[in-house]
């Protein structure tokens, strides 16, 4: 077994996203003095809070750190009182193994039951096909109906909140949940938004199962029903506003991205990949340019195959032509920052893009120069090459047409306009389409403008079938129906 070090709550506080495992905490509680070893960091938020797997006395135990210096006792005492809350309403919660303070004083310590088969249902899902997705989500609705009954919700409701062992659903994170109504009724409007805010963060796809699903909360819940028309109309609004929120949260330093601002450089890359290989890339991304495989060069942007770390990767330098189209630019959101963000915000709403992996933007101060967006690299066939093709099967075309009309569907619900439908923008593989090239892509709050830029795209979208007369007549037959649908 490792040697592990003991740490304070000031080394726990400065640990950044880094913490060296093993380590040792020493533990005040009520009865005793004890040692936690931590063996596993499971989740860091930088100055407030470590959540570990340790053991006490060899026996295994899910610990939470609280490190903030003026907080750390509030933090502490409301997961406690949350999760007593829960169980109070019926609810399954790990039980409550220890609670205590850290030596130094300026640290609080709850050990909670560690479940050692756990799997959060978050990542249930992503594993899981449809039919299981559908019954994760209706058994959760349960324990959630418990919470309302009881007067009590969890403010910040995910999947992640939920944890399946041994065929038992546990409600965990109890410093998430609001007590202030407890023994009284939930107020309406506060079930209302808090359930549509648990099926927002559903792909939009899964909204046809909310009637089920809001039948069995209903029939949990001695309370007045949830219409199922302002359950969906929250849920549309609450999954914008979540898709705003992400997307502004990738430009930022976070558990799932690391920034680093300079006056010359700005960076963002995904936290889990960075590295050294990786490092190198961001300090000079002009020489994986040069060294990369060119499959495009022009005045607008030059586009090169390359691999990182072992990865192959796409990488797009959007270029500035001349000293006034510098000049132009530099007050603006660079082409790459714009097209991070579209890609964010495509991959909440479920819609193909290729993964983005990191943005470098050239910088003098505030004025913004050439920007490097690295995205995975995707090997799909532009819908133009792949719909004209002579031996494209019929029963294939048939299957893979719907796939066209689902996709406005999805930009029409989320007010989407994509600013360029050439057909090489739109790459299909195995009967699935991907949208590329994002950084002409609008989220519209105004209907008017989202009419008019969408009317655009439908239209640059039909010029495409010019040529045949057959596909033409397909693809109007299909999108006529998504131009008339109702804002």
């Amino acid at each position: 077994m490792p040697e592990a070090v003991s740490l304070n709550s000031s080394d726990l506080r400065q640990g950044s996203y880094n913490i060296t495992v093993p380590f040792i905490v020493d533990v005040d509680t009520s009865k005793q003095h004890q040692q936690i070893r931590c063996e596993e960091v499971l989740r860091l938020l930088p100055g407030k809070r470590v959540v570990c797997r340790g053991q006490i006395n060899n026996n295994p135990v899910l610990v939470k750190l609280f490190v903030d210096r003026t907080k750390h006792r509030r933090h502490a005492s409301r997961g406690l009182s949350g999760l007593r809350a829960m169980a109070s309403a019926g609810c399954k919660v790990p039980d409550i193994k220890l609670e205590g303070t850290l030596s130094d004083g300026e640290g609080s310590v709850i050990g909670l039951q560690f479940l050692s088969d756990a799997k959060t249902l978050q990542s249930h899902w992503k594993d899981a096909d449809e039919s299981v997705r559908i019954r994760l989500i209706k058994e959760s609705l349960q324990p959630i109906a418990r919470l309302h009954q009881s007067g009590l919700m969890q403010t910040d409701i995910h999947l992640d909140n939920f944890i399946e062992s041994h065929q038992s659903l546990f409600c965990i994170d109890g410093g998430g949940v609001d007590i202030r109504h407890q023994g009284e009724k939930l107020p309406f409007y506060d079930r209302l938004k808090n359930l549509a805010l648990y099926f927002a963060q559903l792909p939009s796809a899964y909204d046809v199962h909310i009637k089920a699903w809001l039948t069995v909360y209903n029939q949990v819940i001695d309370e007045k029903p949830l219409p199922l028309y302002k359950v969906l109309k929250t849920v549309t609004q609450l999954r914008l506003e979540r898709v705003s929120n992400y997307c502004r949260k990738s430009y930022r330093n976070c558990t799932e991205f690391k920034v680093r601002k300079q006056w010359r450089r700005y960076s963002v890359i995904r936290r889990d990949i960075h590295n050294a290989q990786w490092q190198q890339f961001l300090d000079d991304p002009d020489r994986f340019i040069k060294t990369g495989h060119l499959l495009k060069s022009g005045h607008s942007a030059t586009v090169v195959v390359s691999d990182i770390n072992g990865k192959k990767v796409l990488i797009k330098r959007y270029n500035l032509k001349d000293f006034m189209h510098r000049i132009k630019r530099c007050w603006q959101p660079t082409r790459g920052w714009r097209s991070w963000g579209n890609a964010q915000m495509l991959k909440m709403l479920g819609i193909r893009t290729p993964r983005p992996l990191a943005l470098v933007e050239e910088r003098f101060g505030p004025l913004r120069g050439r920007a490097f967006l690295v995205t995975e690299f995707f090997k799909g066939e532009n819908i133009l090459t792949h719909f004209f093709r002579q031996d494209l099967p019929k029963e294939q075309l048939t299957k893979e047409l719907p796939e066209i009309s689902r996709l406005f569907e999805k930009f029409m619900e989320s007010h989407i306009s994509h600013g360029d439908m050439k057909g090489t923008n739109l790459l299909i593989a195995h009967g699935k389409l991907t949208v590329i090239d994002l950084d002409s892509m609008s989220q519209h709050h105004q209907v008017r403008s989202f009419r008019r830029a969408f009317d655009k795209d439908i239209k640059r979208f039909m010029k495409n079938w010019q040529a045949n007369d057959a596909l033409y007549d397909q693809f109007k037959k299909r999108l006529l129906p998504v131009l008339h649908q109702k804002i």
